[in-house]
């Protein structure tokens, strides 16, 4: 059976290889983070182009839509 010495000296490596990956974890949970923020923001910047989009062709669609006679095109 392992003395106490011993055993200490497991737990410790132990830990230690914890630290390492806890560390290890968090590193690519902020890279991860980075990643998904990116993603965010072109969604955004393209929400707004569509948004845009929207606001001048609907009332366009609308002013058309009401403003042609329609029995003279078909």
């Amino acid at each position: 059976m392992a003395n106490t010495n011993e055993r200490v000296a497991v737990l410790e490596t132990k830990v230690d290889d914890l630290k390492e990956d806890i560390t290890l974890m968090r590193r690519e949970n902020k890279e991860d983070h980075g990643k998904v923020i990116d993603k965010l923001e072109k969604l955004e910047g393209k929400k707004q182009y569509l948004m845009g989009a929207i606001a001048v062709v609907g009332p366009l669609l609308m002013y058309i839509a009401t403003n042609i006679d329609w029995k003279k095109l078909f």
